[in-house]
């Protein structure tokens, strides 16, 4: 819509420079050519000037205040994008047979490598000072995802109006598939029982929907031109 609204002030010029100035001395070449001519540069000059009202009084304000906004969400939309690539390049790094570049990923190879996780035997490169011992990859896998669930919250939080887009993209990531079946195993217990094994086959599919939205809400702040405060996000 703003790029229509710009091209009728460039029109509005052109009609204004041909009017007064081309056709300024030249004869009529229909009857009321000149009335028509006034006409188009009345309402010229009119567009004109409402656009340059348009302009300082809304586009410039929403301007400033789009600034504002991504300025506020560069680090914990940062911060979010982090916490949902480093698990998936966790697992990538130690089971992929042929290391490829994260965004690279095809879905075939991105599956079969999950595939290969004991959620409940395999262990992470994450400490747990407290029990001092290495988190499974249930464990960890979970609290990345709270993180993220943290970072959502404090998203919705801020004092300012957000882009329907940018909830849609957090809803989609907090109700995705993947962190519903993380969160039914935790609740009965799945991560902690290693008398079990709970391979990486349950979220695989749904895992690699994840990584996609972790793409799609990349592409969206690259696109509304928000920061990202980390390095080789």
């Amino acid at each position: 819509m703003r790029k229509l609204l710009v091209f009728f002030v460039f029109l509005s010029i052109v009609c204004i420079l041909v009017i007064k100035y081309f056709w300024a001395n030249t004869p009529e070449w229909w009857e009321y050519g000149e009335e028509t001519g006034d006409v188009l540069f009345d309402l010229s000059v009119g567009y004109i000037s409402a656009f340059i009202f348009y302009l300082i009084d809304i586009w410039i304000p929403e301007i400033k205040e789009k600034n504002k906004i991504n300025e506020r969400l560069a680090v914990p939309l940062s911060r979010l994008l982090n916490h949902i690539k480093t698990p998936i390049m966790s697992i990538h790094n130690k089971y992929a047979q042929e290391k490829k570049d994260f965004y690279n990923l095809s879905k075939d190879e991105f599956i079969e490598t999950i595939k290969k996780v004991d959620l409940i035997n395999d262990y992470s490169e994450s400490y747990f000072i407290d029990i001092k011992r290495y988190a499974t990859y249930g464990e960890y896998l979970d609290y990345e995802i709270s993180r993220v669930n943290e970072y959502i919250e404090e998203i919705y939080k801020v004092p300012l109006k957000l882009d329907l887009t940018l909830i849609e993209i957090l809803d989609d990531i907090k109700k995705s598939e993947y962190h519903q079946i993380m969160e039914s195993t935790k609740r009965i217990g799945g991560f902690y029982n290693h008398n079990i094994t709970m391979q990486g086959t349950v979220i695989a599919e749904s895992f690699y929907k994840y990584y996609l939205l972790f793409i799609k809400l990349k592409e969206y702040m690259l696109k509304n031109k928000i920061p990202i405060t980390i390095k080789d996000l």
